[in-house]
């Protein structure tokens, strides 16, 4: 499970989420997600996002990074 924030941490494996960006980078979660590739840890769920959607969760995460940054 992902946490929302830096602490508390829920899965070592599992960054924050205001931390995917900076280890996986939009451009490459937009396509793997695009193409439904495996994510890093076998706990992660298997699951399909619809058309654009990859975009949307990316343009979140970002949203997400920078409420978290302007703190």
């Amino acid at each position: 499970v992902h946490s929302l924030q830096q602490t508390p941490v829920t899965n070592a494996a599992a960054p924050p989420f205001t931390q995917v960006l900076e280890r996986y980078g939009a451009d490459s979660l937009t396509k793997d997600l695009d193409n439904a590739v495996p994510i890093s840890h076998r706990r992660m769920p298997t699951f399909y996002l619809g058309e654009g959607h990859a975009e949307d969760l990316v343009a979140y995460l970002r949203s997400m990074k920078s409420s978290a940054d302007s703190k």
